[in-house]
């Protein structure tokens, strides 16, 4: 098991501070560093990857939201639900073709917005692919 950096530990922290009941999840992920990923990803197998380059452009509570957002992947099992489907590719990082991705990321992101969670820049969300609110990634 290797030591997440201490951007990251933050992160996990302030998630659990208000969110206690997802430590689990939170700790269970093994970071992988990836510079130039520009973001967080997880695969099936819980692996974080993450840039460290976003660590000095995100606020701590940002970096939070986008380690909530990719809990909401692993608890929606959205890896395998994506196998299911045939939205694999295995040319991406994570294993899921950039399509999927992004319609896995919308319900999570409307989440988000609900609870109020920080999030950086520009995300994905149902209305900005055209679609209603409360459908599933398929």
């Amino acid at each position: 098991m290797s030591l997440a950096p201490l951007p990251l530990q933050i992160a996990r922290v302030l998630l659990l501070k208000g969110r206690p009941y997802l430590g689990s999840a939170a700790w269970a992920m093994q970071p992988v560093e990836r510079p130039g990923l520009g973001t967080l990803g997880v695969d099936k197998f819980w692996r974080l990857y993450y840039d460290p380059a976003v660590f000095t452009q995100w606020k701590p509570e940002q970096l939070a939201g986008v380690l909530y957002h990719e809990i909401g992947h692993l608890l929606r099992s959205h890896a395998g639900r994506a196998e299911a489907i045939g939205a694999v590719d295995n040319s991406e990082l994570v294993g899921v073709s950039a399509i999927w991705n992004e319609a896995a990321d919308a319900p999570i992101n409307c989440d988000l917005e609900a609870e109020h969670i920080a999030l950086p820049g520009e995300y994905i969300t149902p209305a900005k692919l055209g679609m209603p609110e409360g459908l599933l990634a398929e």
